[in-house]
């Protein structure tokens, strides 16, 4: 799982990707402030392929 942090001037926001392809994609086009970062659980089973294509937005 990958997670990308943008930090713009008044919010954070981070975007969550299954694959490094689409979070490079995404993080070529935003110009803000940010950080990509691999989350790496251990023993955790392979999810669906419905999950394959996910991306989930969170703001604060």
């Amino acid at each position: 799982m990958w997670i990308l942090t943008v930090y713009s001037k008044d919010t954070i926001k981070m975007f969550e990707f299954d694959h490094i392809e689409e979070a490079k994609n995404k993080c070529k086009s935003i110009q803000e402030n940010k950080i990509l970062s691999e989350i790496i659980y251990f023993n955790q089973e392979k999810q669906n392929a419905q999950n394959d294509q996910k991306e989930t937005l969170y703001s604060y």
